[in-house]
């Protein structure tokens, strides 16, 4: 009984870290790219602008 308690709360726990680290990574490599692309853009064609 108490072996099968462990398991399941480990199996749980496991579950429950990998989805944690999943959406978190995700979050991590799709914000950065479209942030710093957009507004790197933006930035290069205002100045553009401003400089003619």
């Amino acid at each position: 009984m108490t072996t099968e308690l462990f398991l399941g709360s480990l199996t749980i726990l496991t579950l429950a870290g990998i989805i944690i680290i999943a959406l978190t990574t995700n979050d991590r490599v799709s914000r950065p790219k479209n942030s710093n692309g957009n507004s790197g853009q933006a930035d290069r064609q205002s100045r553009s602008n401003s400089d003619r």
